[in-house]
């Protein structure tokens, strides 16, 4: 049965941890850390008494101990080996620092590299310049070399063409990147249930008694779940973007709400190049019944959905790795491909053709 964590500072400056330090009990474990910090900095902390511990504990036990991962006693040789791995983690995650010149020398080396940069610039520019000189001393005596269609059409792809595309990346396309962790993703769970994100991104979110989003990047998946009542919750970050992920996430919810878990079996497609011989009467743009849309394309004599490559393996039907689900296209009474059934571990989703 879970065991809420606790900490607490007894007389004499001694640090206790008790109970289950995982990433259920760390968003109130948290504050209960800085809190005793600011009392009791540097001092030995007893976790005897940690009846369950994963990494985000680890995490807090290493942050109340000062990262002296030493000063933490009663651990058995298991938890030792968990802390010491995010000690570790830790480390080699922050920057070593840069040793910097004095102003002086920067400043001398920066103006050499900009005095340098310009004169590289200078002499392409004096090379293209006498490049187009010597064009029109050879061009302009003789009026049947002249180019005009091929000069007025290449001003407009340059010039009036490009303007779209120019406003659009000046414009409406943003750039950047987010790095979340486990406690991150834990933390947005808990404040759409909560509703701190208004009523409608609860109403979105919050569905059959349970939060639930998952993402995908790279080669790289998360996924979290929490029960609105918040009996129960877990994340998931990992670098396999495959089907095991769904084992994982299918098995760790069955668990946790109490079931028993399914027996999970590891399709071994059968790959079959001639199934499927004419690829283009697959491409087109989809749009899915919950209204997410997609095209499929040829790259590489491979049929892509999005950036999913799908295998042939018997005709009509298609295999992907990073879901580890079928993907099997519809016709309709003329034998035209008029969608696709798409069924992997954890979904099952209808697309139709436009």
């Amino acid at each position: 049965m879970a065991t809420p964590g606790t900490l607490t500072l007894e007389a004499g400056g001694r640090i206790v941890a008790a109970g289950d330090w995982t990433l259920t009990s760390a968003a109130a474990l948290e504050k209960r850390v800085d809190d005793v910090k600011r009392r009791a900095s540097g001092a030995n902390v007893d976790a005897s008494g940690v009846s369950r511990l994963d990494t985000a504990g680890a995490e807090l036990l290493l942050a109340l101990a000062g990262d002296a991962k030493d000063d933490i006693t009663g651990l058995d040789a298991g938890r030792r080996a968990l802390v010491d791995a995010v000690a570790k983690a830790m480390e080699s995650a922050i920057p070593k620092p840069v040793q910097r010149p004095s102003g002086i020398v920067a400043l001398l080396a920066r103006t050499g590299r900009a005095v340098e940069g310009i004169w590289h610039d200078a002499v392409a520019l004096t090379g293209f310049v006498g490049l187009m000189l010597e064009t029109l001393v050879r061009v302009l005596p003789n009026p049947r070399r002249w180019r005009v269609t091929s000069l007025f059409f290449h001003i407009e792809q340059t010039g009036l063409d490009a303007v779209p595309i120019v406003a659009l990346l000046s414009f409406l396309v943003g750039a950047g990147s987010v790095v979340s962790t486990a406690s991150d993703l834990y933390k947005f769970g808990n404040a759409l249930i909560d509703g701190k994100f208004g009523a409608g991104a609860k109403a979105n979110y919050v569905r059959n008694g349970f939060v639930r989003n998952s993402g995908n990047t790279n080669g790289h998946r998360a996924y979290f779940e929490i029960k609105d009542d918040k009996s129960y919750g877990f994340v998931i970050l990992s670098n396999m973007a495959c089907g095991s992920f769904d084992f994982i996430q299918t098995g760790l919810s069955e668990i946790l709400q109490g079931k028993e878990p399914t027996a999970k079996t590891l399709i071994v497609p059968k790959f079959s190049s001639d199934a499927n011989k004419d690829l283009t009467e697959f491409t087109g743009h989809y749009k899915e019944t919950g209204g997410s849309e997609t095209d499929l394309r040829i790259k590489d004599g491979y049929l892509f959905a999005s950036d999913i490559k799908l295998y042939p393996v018997r005709p009509d039907c298609f295999f992907d790795f990073k879901y580890f689900g079928e993907a099997c296209f519809t016709r309709d009474a003329a034998r035209k491909v008029s969608g696709i059934r798409w069924k992997g571990l954890t979904f099952e989703l209808n697309w139709n053709r436009l």
